[in-house]
């Protein structure tokens, strides 16, 4: 959550970032501390690692991941994430 913030403030009023969790609430609490600092351009979703991501490819200049092979049945999932 953090890093999406930082991320907001480097890039600027011209450059989107997307956060994104797999855990309810943390969407809520990313757009209300991004808010509070007056930061307008971070959209937060909840998805998981194995979610439909609904941006356009295009729109995408870096991607960065953090700590989101913590599932606990990664064999069950490889086929989606891998």
């Amino acid at each position: 959550m953090d890093h999406s913030i930082r991320t907001a403030e480097i890039v600027g009023p011209s450059g989107t970032v997307y956060g994104f969790d797999k855990w309810s609430g943390v969407e809520n609490t990313l757009s209300q501390k991004s808010g509070l600092r007056g930061l307008k351009n971070i959209l937060a979703q909840k998805l998981g690692i194995t979610g439909l991501l609904l941006v356009n490819a295009d729109s995408i200049d870096v991607c960065w991941l953090a700590t989101v092979l913590h599932i606990l049945d990664v064999l069950k999932k490889k086929d989606i994430i891998f």
